[in-house]
């Protein structure tokens, strides 16, 4: 049997071509020039995969296909002036007269092979998906790459992605619908209803290229082949807001104040913001210049509160990003941001008048951890940004 280790270095290969990545692999040199002996195996492992099948990574495309369990895909059109492509499945443990399914293609099946070996492959529709069968044993090199051939650039039968800043918006909102496929015909509808053939169609006179709402609607969009629908619709809706107004406030001071709790504020093994927060006084107040923690290892667990005011210049509907090493909330005025319970980067959306508005962010972490905070926000669809200093002020 291959090793593992040579076996994950073929895994790793087949899953980052899939993906669109190219793989990394910590093989070193000796000081005496010289490779390790597991060093050359997974080499020559690489090569001899190699040399069976790398038609289906040099060069190749990742798919736009939806994940197929127990394959990684990737895709090349036909060299030349040759109608069609190929999709290359990389299988990961196929049997002896097994099968293959590739989920929601669009696609006409010109054919199937397993590169490198003569076990005869068939090919069936079944629903929305193309499934690949073979009699024989696959070949026995690890993650065998079958080869399927299409008419075309593969299609997926998927619904149309909606990409947007944000669902609420104060003067107006641009819209994209993106198809999956050049092939697929986006429709769409305002009001809620199911999209059909003939609703606005992305790409046309009246549908257009890019939509621009100026009132809240229901959008729903369905993704289209030779004038039927193929998918779900994708929806959203969408708000037209008043911004939250702004607060008057007198006897400001530049930055935040920030309560700071420190000790043991573990319950059941997690961490209680919360509790820790009801339960005591902070440990002490401290001033901040800017609404950000250093990422540091701390042996200490520890809760901070900054408060204070934030400045906004435009009525617009804001952004924010918070990224943490544990839980975190954070609020604008009265309305909750984020609410996360564990370490990751969160976003949320308010719509804000020009002024002074109340911000409170609530953050902790464990012991013997590396602790950090950032916190980034700009108009919905702009580039984000630190807040700076001059736009955060407290009250004492």
């Amino acid at each position: 049997p291959l090793p593992a280790h040579v076996r994950t270095a073929v895994a790793d290969l087949v899953a980052s071509r899939s993906r669109g990545e190219q793989p990394l692999y910590r093989l070193r040199v000796r000081p005496d020039g010289t490779w390790s002996p597991a060093d050359l195996r997974v080499l020559a492992g690489l090569g001899d995969w190699m040399e069976r099948n790398a038609i289906a990574v040099n060069a190749a495309s990742p798919s736009p296909l939806r994940h197929s369990p127990g394959a990684w895909i990737t895709w090349k059109p036909k060299p030349g002036n040759e109608a069609g492509a190929t999709l290359f499945l990389a299988l990961e443990n196929p049997e002896a007269g097994g099968e293959q399914r590739v989920r929601r293609i669009g696609n006409r099946s010109l054919g199937a092979r397993f590169l490198g070996s003569d076990t005869a492959v068939s090919v069936r529709s079944d629903g929305l998906d193309l499934v690949a069968s073979w009699q024989g044993d696959p070949p026995a090199a690890p993650f065998p790459v079958l080869a399927l051939d299409l008419d075309g650039p593969p299609i997926p039968l998927e619904a149309p992605r909606i990409v947007t800043a944000a669902a609420e918006f104060v003067s107006s909102r641009e819209v994209q619908l993106l198809a999956p496929s050049p092939r697929i015909a986006v429709h769409y509808t305002l009001d809620g209803s199911e999209p059909a053939i003939s609703s606005l169609q992305v790409g046309s006179p009246d549908g257009g290229d890019l939509l621009v709402l100026d009132a809240g609607c229901y959008l729903r969009a369905t993704s289209f082949l030779n004038g039927q629908p193929i998918s779900e619709p994708a929806e959203l809706r969408f708000r037209r807001v008043r911004p939250l107004p702004a607060i008057g406030i007198y006897g400001t001071r530049p930055g935040l104040m920030v309560d700071v709790w420190t000790g043991d504020l573990t319950g059941d093994g997690q961490l209680d913001l919360e509790a820790s927060l009801a339960s005591r006084p902070p440990s002490r107040t401290v001033g901040a210049k800017h609404l950000r923690i250093p990422n540091a290892q701390e042996t200490t667990a520890e809760a901070r509160r900054f408060r204070g005011f934030l400045r906004i210049a435009k009525p617009e509907t804001y952004t924010f990003e918070v990224q943490s090493s544990g839980p975190v909330t954070l609020a604008v005025g009265d309305t909750p941001l984020v609410v996360a319970q564990r370490a990751g980067t969160n976003l949320g959306h308010v719509s804000l008048s020009p002024g002074w508005h109340a911000l409170e962010l609530l953050w902790a972490h464990s012991a013997d951890t590396t602790a950090g905070l950032g916190v980034r926000y700009g108009i919905a669809g702009q580039p984000l940004g630190e807040i700076g200093p001059e736009d955060l002020v407290f009250v004492r």
